[in-house]
Parts: C-alpha cells; sequence; structure tokens
C-alpha cells in the first residue's frame, strides 16, 4: 500500500486539535477515534433493506474484499455493499468517515465569483478519503448495481429521511449509463496524464479511483448507503465551516506544496501521482477529511446552477430535465491543476462543470450521508 503507514501516523498527529471527532460506522453507529487497520472483508448482500456483512481480517496491502451481491434486477439497496475494503479502512471493511457539525446559520460562500450565502440544516457523515479502487472495484465485482429499477421503488430515494429526500432519487433511465463498462485509459474523455493506464487499470486498492462519470459515482455511493454531497455541502466542509478558506486547510501556504495538496506543481509534476489516498496529510480540513484540495477533482450532486442561493437551506442547485445528459460540477482540482501558473481550480470557489455521462483520468468523487 502506497504510503499508507505514513499517511495514517501523520492524520492522527494532525487532527489531535480537531473538535469534530473522526468517526468509523459500525453497524451505522459512531465511534470516537481512528482506527488504522484496514480490511477486506466480505461485503453484505444488496437489494431493498440489504445488509451489512461482516468485516474480515485485513489483507496484504489493504485491497477490498468481494462487494455485496446485487438483489433482484441488480439494485443495490441502502445498507448494501458494506464491505468494500480500501486503504485505511474500518475493522468492517468500510471506509474512514468523519461527522460533521452545522449550527443551521447563514453562511458565506462564492462560486466562480459569484457571492451567495447558504444553510444548512443537518449534520453529514462524510468520507475522510476520495472513493478508493477498491471501493469501486467492489461495486463491479457486485455486478454494477443501481439502485432501483422502477421510478416508484423506495429504492429510488437517495437521502431518505434527509433534507434531500424529494430531489435526490435515482431515475431508472440512467441504469444504461451508470453500469457502462468503460474504465479504461482508451475510454476517458481527457488525455492520460500519467503511465500505466487510470488508476482502475493499475488497479492498487488505495489510490483515488478515476474515469467515473457522476452516473456512476451515484451508483456507486448508493451502493454503500450514501450519497454525493451537494455542492454547498462541499464548500461548507472546505471552507473551514463557511470561513470562506482559499483550500482546506486554510489560506497559506499560496501556492500549496506536495505536502499539503497532490497538484502538478512544476510543469512535469504532478506531485508524484499516482499516489494513495491522503498522501497529502498537510492539506487536512478542519474535520480531518483529505485531498479535498487536489489530487483528483470530486463530482457534486448539483447539475450547474442557474441561481445562486440567497439564504436558503440545502441548496441542491436547479431539478434535472428529463432528457438530455445535465452538467454537473466538480470541485477541488486535481494533480493536473497547475496552481504555479496561475490555473485558480485548486481554490475553493473556482469549480468546473461536464456532462454527467463524462469521464477523466483526473476526476473521481467522494461519498455522504445525512445523520440522523
Amino acid at each position: 500500500m502506497l504510503r499508507s503507514l505514513a499517511f495514517l501516523a501523520a492524520l492522527a498527529c494532525a487532527c489531535s486539535s480537531r473538535t469534530t471527532s473522526l468517526v468509523v460506522r459500525e453497524d451505522g453507529g459512531a465511534d470516537a477515534g481512528l482506527d488504522a487497520s484496514t480490511s477486506g472483508g466480505a461485503g453484505g448482500t444488496s437489494g431493498a433493506g440489504g445488509t451489512s456483512g461482516a468485516g474480515g481480517t485485513s489483507g496484504a496491502g489493504g485491497t477490498s474484499g468481494a462487494g455485496g451481491t446485487s438483489g433482484a434486477g441488480g439494485t443495490g439497496g441502502a445498507g448494501g455493499g458494506a464491505g468494500a475494503g480500501s486503504g485505511g479502512a474500518s475493522t468492517d471493511g468500510g471506509p474512514l468517515v468523519a461527522s460533521v457539525a452545522v449550527d443551521g446559520a447563514p453562511f458565506p460562500i462564492r462560486v466562480l465569483g459569484v457571492d451567495a450565502t447558504a444553510r444548512l440544516t443537518r449534520a453529514l457523515e462524510v468520507d475522510v478519503l476520495e472513493v478508493s479502487v477498491g471501493r469501486v472495484t467492489a461495486w463491479l465485482a457486485a455486478g454494477r448495481p443501481v439502485p432501483c429499477t422502477s421510478a416508484s421503488d423506495a429504492a429510488c430515494a437517495l437521502d431518505p429521511g434527509g433534507p434531500y429526500a424529494a430531489v435526490m432519487r435515482w431515475r431508472p433511465e440512467w441504469n444504461l449509463a451508470a453500469r457502462d463498462d468503460r474504465f479504461g485509459d482508451s475510454d476517458c474523455d481527457g488525455p492520460l496524464a500519467y503511465p500505466g493506464g487510470t488508476t482502475l487499470d493499475i488497479g492498487t486498492a488505495d489510490l483515488p479511483a478515476t474515469c467515473v462519470s457522476w452516473y456512476q459515482a451515484v451508483a456507486i455511493c448508493a451502493f454503500e448507503g450514501k450519497r454525493l454531497l451537494t455542492q454547498v455541502e462541499w464548500l461548507y466542509v472546505s471552507t473551514g465551516h463557511g470561513q470562506g478558506w482559499r483550500y482546506a486547510w486554510g489560506g497559506t501556504p499560496h501556492p500549496p506544496d506536495c505536502s499539503h495538496t497532490t497538484h502538478r506543481d512544476q510543469p512535469a509534476s504532478g506531485c508524484g501521482f499516482p499516489v494513495a489516498g491522503g498522501s497529502a496529510p498537510a492539506g487536512a480540513s478542519v474535520d480531518g477529511l483529505l485531498d479535498l484540495t487536489g489530487s483528483v477533482f470530486e463530482w457534486v450532486w448539483d447539475a450547474e446552477w442557474s441561481s445562486f442561493p440567497a439564504g436558503d437551506a440545502d441548496f441542491s442547485g436547479p431539478a434535472f430535465s428529463a432528457t438530455g445528459d445535465p452538467t454537473h460540477m466538480r470541485h477541488g482540482g486535481a494533480f493536473t491543476v497547475p496552481d504555479f501558473s496561475g490555473d485558480p481550480r485548486l481554490e475553493n470557489g473556482h469549480p468546473d462543470q461536464h456532462p454527467a455521462n463524462e469521464r477523466y483520468d483526473d476526476a473521481g468523487f467522494r461519498c455522504a450521508r445525512t445523520l440522523p
């Protein structure tokens, strides 16, 4: 596993003074502290009401175990696939997560030069690392399950009981795009920027997964009983809970260095990418989240904003049209972003946007869930 032990030791040190604790989900609960063990346990069964699988013993290099099997019709219900392992995983095979508190107060955001005000009403739980190759491999092994095959199915709800219950719903017409099997370097819409193919081609479990479309990101998060962050949520966790930070760790150093973020620090280098998730621990957010800045771009739920929140609670962007391939937002920059030349996309307020069915060798995603 690439730099995993060093990363975990540095993360424990970097987060020792954080007020928001890292937690590991076990049977839906939350335990304080950081579990540095890895697991390749067998995943649970999926389908409506699927249960999480029992964690297994750790495998060499922290590779993931087989994911949960798909239910009838190839759908994966909430709780399915809990055995998907990754580098820096919990003892039950699930990824490290952090609980993020919110106070319901308005906070400022800035997106592409537009100032706005947003508000969150529910605490959430967010993956510490971007979704890894190991976790995507577990979804593939389970048969690429999708949340539902009928629009009336309760499993289509991606945030059941949460503030986005009405708007975050899987559409069965997305199933074909989600089950697309193009994950190789020749299938990515962007030019390959590192040797050996995409990170899924390379196959090392703790690398961040790349060449994944928005549809697939949504389906993989649902397979784990999670969802994508909204753009407002992403900005909240990356700006010090609405403090307007330039980067996930604050405003300096600027430009950042490779200890804070994996980015293109000079014309011929991307801070060594591909590297394991969490390889820049000095860049931890206030909640202990890693790689929010740099590493790979992260898909969020929202389609491209046509209007901006003005104190709205739990804003999630425009409604999706019934036809077409909507453009969705990606945040955080990537190892390809040449910050030294003035490219601003490492900064929190400078996302880019791409059609939902496009995939790139420098783009991945991170999952979250609403807390009760």
